[in-house]
């Protein structure tokens, strides 16, 4: 019995004695793979391709802020898609440490500066957006317009927005699909049913949009509408990559509906697309990109102040806001 007792104290013994070098050893081993990443993304910020600065910048999204503008400062001043990259992490890392104020000075774009300090900062309700109108004398877009942003002037006139045409000024059903969508979410699926059965192709879209809107299940159609059949393939398949390949016309401009599909799908992956698309000036209609963004992040958008709406200069800082409020929320 004292024997067994014997061996299994030096057992405990010879354990103890090599715990300290057990622990000197994932010490070193950790310090060493720490010192290897960082030569790593060292290596790659540094590198003359923007494809290996952002590689680079990928690999600093677990570390702290300090460490991430020790990194990123050489890269901060240029006008490449590794500098935007690099100022979104930046930005981003800021927001989550409460270290907005130390982004004063570090070079970044002013632009997204303001918008950091000013989404930092305390803010007022923001009151509906509306302008005085008449349905039966103005073009359908202009109350389909109001109402989405003025709930009560869209609650109100429900019955005769039902009856405006469906098509915007460029043939979009877009603005339709989100007002009814806002409006009257416990009539839609009467809607729905109503105009998925017509022989019309834009109550057809519209149905079609609404139901994936709403998260019912896409049924087959039977049509020879080109447009029709692509939204359907999108969203019956959540086919983003489809949505991404066929939402610029031949001009180059933007498919309404065709990115109200992808924003439906997946709207993380496609919000990026739809930023670019406005930075590169690609819709007809600057308000349909601003509808989108209010529908699918709507937290920030109502947070943004509605009279940067109303001309295109002013509509530039409300997606300046918009997209360094996705950084804030950490998209």
């Amino acid at each position: 019995m004292q024997i067994g007792n014997s061996v299994y104290t030096a057992n405990m013994l010879r354990t103890l004695l090599f715990l300290p070098t057990i622990a000197i050893a994932v010490f070193v081993s950790a310090l060493v793979s720490t010192g290897q990443r960082n030569a790593r993304i060292k290596h790659l910020i540094h590198s003359s391709s923007i494809t290996d600065q952002i590689s680079g910048i990928s690999l600093l999204t677990s570390h702290s802020y300090d460490v991430c503008l020790a990194h990123v400062s050489p890269l901060l001043k240029d006008e490449t898609l590794s500098s935007k990259k690099a100022q979104d992490l930046l930005v981003a890392k800021a927001f989550q440490e409460n270290r907005v104020a130390d982004l004063v000075g570090t070079g970044i774009d002013h632009a997204l500066l303001q918008s950091a300090l000013w989404w930092d900062a305390p803010k007022n309700p923001q009151q509906p957006f509306s302008f005085p109108i008449s349905i039966q004398n103005s073009s359908p877009w202009v109350p389909l317009l109001s109402a989405f942003y003025d709930t009560k002037f869209g609650q109100n006139n429900y019955m005769e927005l039902v009856e405006l045409s469906m098509r915007d000024r460029d043939g979009s059903v877009l603005l339709f699909v989100l007002v009814m969508n806002k409006l009257a979410p416990e009539k839609i699926e009467s809607l729905i049913r109503t105009w998925e059965t017509s022989f019309d192709f834009e109550k057809q879209k519209t149905a079609l949009l609404l139901r994936a809107l709403r998260g019912l299940p896409i049924n087959e159609i039977h049509s020879s509408d080109s447009s029709l059949q692509t939204i359907h393939s999108i969203l019956k398949e959540k086919n983003t990559m489809l949505a991404w390949r066929s939402m610029h016309r031949e001009d180059g401009t933007i498919i309404p509906d065709i990115a109200l599909a992808g924003m439906i799908v997946d709207k993380i992956k496609y919000t990026p697309t739809l930023i670019e698309s406005v930075q590169q000036n690609l819709w007809v209609h600057p308000e349909h990109p601003i509808l989108l963004a209010s529908t699918f992040s709507q937290e920030i958008a109502l947070q943004i102040p509605t009279e940067l709406l109303v001309n295109d200069e002013s509509r530039q800082k409300w997606w300046a806001l918009f997209a360094c409020g996705l950084l804030q929320e950490g998209r």
